[in-house]
């Protein structure tokens, strides 16, 4: 079924979010339903999701199946070029501690993927980048529907940024090989976005393939923490901390 095709539908109603990146000036809507001007986690990647959506066949029959949404998306970049391989997702919140129990297929060259997911509930649509390069900047909340409904979006993704740092005790000397966590919290959403790597015999640490925006850290290693609040994640760079002491 094509685009044209969604018109048999009624429109799903659902609201644009923008996540961390937000405050990096991304500004409008990039589809037409109205927008809630908003900012928006352990796994490296999602759990495989347990169920995948699926290509409608013809009308709706009533009563014939549970209602379903019809997404048609469009994944692009930040200046706007469509992005191929992007998997479509919905969770319940929009971090990234729940696996998405359904998915869609990858977008094709154009960026575009038709997504069906089940219409009984309010879903965290967004696209989610196996290879981990790229990231959100903007999620769907997605309304419930008593009905098929249809609707078009586009999911808008950053490039990955990154956490360089050396961590040391009180008194300054590096702690070498040391198992080291963070925390990206989100300012509206709460936890966000988990990483832990081990630091060098030198005591540095990076922190590759992390979501751009701003966030509050937290560090932990062997049971001590560090807090530093309201930091920006450059996409496509690196936040360079310095010393992160313990």
């Amino acid at each position: 079924m094509g685009s044209a095709g969604l018109a048999a539908f009624p429109r799903a109603g659902f609201t644009v979010v923008l996540a961390g990146m937000a405050l990096l000036g991304l500004s409008g809507c990039f589809c037409r339903p109205r927008q809630e001007a908003a900012e928006p986690s352990r796994p490296v990647a999602p759990p495989p999701p347990a169920t995948s959506g699926a290509e409608p066949s013809g009308a709706p029959v009533a009563g014939s199946a549970p209602p379903r949404i019809i997404a048609d998306l469009l994944v692009v970049s930040l200046d706007n070029a469509p992005l191929q391989g992007m998997i479509p997702i919905v969770t319940e919140r929009p971090n990234a501690f729940d696996p998405p129990p359904f998915r869609g297929e990858p977008t094709d060259a154009r960026g575009r993927s038709r997504f069906v997911f089940p219409a009984d509930r309010k879903w965290c649509l967004r696209a989610w980048d196996p290879e981990l390069k790229w990231f959100a900047n903007n999620f769907l909340e997605v309304a419930p529907s008593e009905e098929d409904a249809g609707m078009d979006g586009t999911i808008v993704m950053a490039p990955a940024s990154a956490i360089a740092c050396m961590v040391t005790d009180a008194a300054g000397t590096p702690l070498a090989n040391r198992p080291v966590e963070v925390m990206l919290s989100h300012p509206r959403h709460g936890p966000w976005w988990p990483a832990r790597q081990t630091s060098s015999p030198e005591g540095t640490v990076l922190f590759p393939q992390l979501p751009p925006g701003r966030f509050d850290l937290e560090f932990r290693t062997d049971d001590r923490i560090t807090r530093l609040p309201d930091l920006l994640l450059p996409p496509g760079g690196a936040l360079n901390l310095g010393t992160v002491g313990f």
